[in-house]
């Protein structure tokens, strides 16, 4: 499994960008990637695999996750049927700098610092955030900004959340060691259904099982078993 830096471009006369996906899930390609960009993805409909960081599970009847800055994830339509319909907001925290006097925005800080692990978001605020995120579609301009602000600010008062990952994945273990960790996330794809030995991915990765351990950390908590 690939994984691969995608650069994203923000919409015409915007500071962000927006997708919906509403096409057959075989027009996409749902690769292993990451960029600097936070993202919030909302499935409104569909099931499929989620890969957010060091967490992978499936889910059905849609997701809401947000997922922090250069954390590696894949596309959420992958091992998908149709029909399959969700949107995405991608968006640089530089376009939300807030001074520090503003108390209103604290939480929105939290929230972004909390992406960083992946929040996966319950169904109740998912029902509330899908008007908006519709409505985002047909926005422009400033009103397409109050509404991010206005979305993430909802997300942040929400209790109705659980993080995906226990710790953080930082990013310059992708970017230093592409290769070793394409062949991991590949291992583990393709066994993803079976317990795995740590030794063996060790071994993959050509380290001795300390030095492995160092480097990947505790990833894949769940299907990475020491025997």
């Amino acid at each position: 499994m690939k994984v691969t830096f995608e650069r994203v471009i923000p919409d015409e006369k915007s500071s962000f960008r927006t997708i919906h996906n509403n096409s057959p899930i075989s027009e996409f390609k749902w690769e292993y990637h990451y960029h600097p960009e936070i993202e919030l993805v909302c499935v409104i409909s569909g099931s499929g695999t989620r890969h957010v960081g060091y967490h992978k599970s499936n889910y059905t009847s849609g997701d809401l996750v947000l997922i922090g800055s250069n954390i590696p994830h894949s596309g959420f339509g992958l091992n998908s049927i149709d029909p399959h319909e969700e949107i995405v907001l991608q968006f640089k925290q530089e376009i939300l700098q807030f001074p520090d006097q503003e108390v209103e925005a604290k939480s929105i800080k939290d929230l972004l610092e909390l992406s960083k692990y992946g929040i996966k978001f319950h169904r109740k605020i998912k029902k509330i955030m899908i008007p908006k995120l519709r409505l985002m579609l047909e926005s422009e301009g400033y009103k397409r900004y109050l509404l991010l602000l206005e979305i993430l600010f909802e997300l942040s008062k929400s209790k109705d959340y659980e993080l995906l990952n226990n710790e953080i994945m930082p990013y310059t273990i992708i970017s230093k060691n592409k290769t070793r960790l394409e062949n991991i996330f590949t291992f583990v794809e393709h066994n993803y259904d079976k317990e795995i030995n740590i030794e063996d991915v060790a071994k993959l990765a050509n380290l001795t099982l300390p030095a492995f351990c160092n480097f990947f950390k505790k990833q894949h908590k769940s299907r990475l078993q020491n025997s």
